[in-house]
């Protein structure tokens, strides 16, 4: 689903600050000053809005072009992912 919300993007002690392109429960398309190789290992922060972030771990899958990374979400916490879903059903069109 298209939709833009911060988002930060840890490898190892790297950090990079990111909006999302687009988001699902699997995962995300990211825009980042800097990005991570295809095949890393990440902690993913996303910034719903939420007090706390929804918070999971992933894989870098893509890199398309020089800013931007999918990342596929490897199985958050059942609470994570609730909290995802929510998110995600109430930015669907009435």
């Amino acid at each position: 689903m298209p939709v833009e919300v911060r988002a930060a993007v840890r490898c190892g002690p790297d950090e990079v600050d990111a909006s999302t392109i687009d988001l699902s429960l699997n995962g995300a398309l990211l825009r980042a000053r800097r990005i991570f190789p295809r095949g890393s290992a990440v902690k993913v922060s996303l910034f719903l809005g939420q007090n706390s972030p929804v918070i999971g771990d992933g894989s870098v899958m893509r890199i398309v072009g020089e800013n931007q990374m999918g990342i596929q979400l490897d199985g958050l916490p059942l609470q994570e992912s609730s909290r995802l879903q929510d998110f995600l059903l109430h930015q669907l069109p009435a």
